[in-house]
């Protein structure tokens, strides 16, 4: 965008809006909180969150419990991850969809450095993540993504770090852009079941293997919660 002011062109940059798009069934609406407070504590506030939850009509959580903007989508009906992401993320219209398990939690500082990555040439940025119920409050400085370092396992669906194979990556915390989702969605195929996350980021990395970001420093938290899928 340019601005003419006399004899001046003056270049404003339009700082890019980012959205979080989470998949939920009716079994991890408790748990839902911890993430949606996480978000609450985030140094960069989303432009919009958006929660596709299976398996009910109703959720505890409004809009005026956040600072930002929430909308949640119920749906009495089975449905599986796939299906529920995709439903939060066609709703949003922001220039970068971050995704997000309703059972995890972010780091506080996550959303900041997803906007900041997305500051490269790159078209999807996956990060680390942490393992466990430790959440330690690290503030994170001078980051270095590594752009145009992922790469596909032989197998085709597998994502792998090219310098460094043995760096867990995690594939369901993964931010796009906008543009990207109008090409690629999740496939909500049953045989995907369990691995449509993988499949949806190594599709897009098939397709842009020179606009990939990764983050080495865990910017969530990832919970087990004893399930596999988001089938109710």
């Amino acid at each position: 965008m340019f601005i003419l002011l006399k004899d001046f062109v003056v270049f404003v940059y339009k700082m890019p809006t980012l959205g979080v798009a989470i998949p939920c069934y009716h079994g991890h609406i408790n748990i839902l909180k911890n993430l949606l407070d996480s978000i609450e504590k985030q140094t960069r506030k989303p432009d919009m969150v958006v929660v596709s939850c299976s398996g009910t009509n109703d959720t505890p959580y409004t809009q005026d419990q956040y600072s930002f903007p929430l909308k949640i989508i119920t749906n009495p009906n089975k449905m599986n991850a796939a299906q529920n992401r995709n439903i939060a993320a066609n709703v949003l219209d922001t220039d970068i969809i971050s995704f997000m398990d309703a059972d995890d939690q972010m780091h506080f500082q996550r959303l900041e450095i997803i906007e900041k990555a997305f500051e490269n040439d790159i078209v999807i940025l996956i990060h680390s993540t942490i393992i466990g119920f430790d959440n330690p409050d690290i503030k994170y400085d001078n980051i270095v993504f590594d752009i145009n370092r992922l790469g596909i396992y032989p197998c085709g669906w597998m994502i792998v770090h090219l310098d460094n194979p043995q760096n867990f990556v995690t594939n369901g915390h993964v931010s796009i852009h906008k543009k990207i989702f109008n090409l690629i969605k999740y496939n909500e195929s049953p045989s995907y079941h369990g691995k449509e996350d993988s499949v949806f980021t190594s599709d897009i990395i098939k397709m842009f293997p020179n606009n990939t970001g990764y983050c080495p420093v865990a910017l969530s938290k990832y919970v087990p919660s004893g399930t596999l899928s988001f089938i109710p």
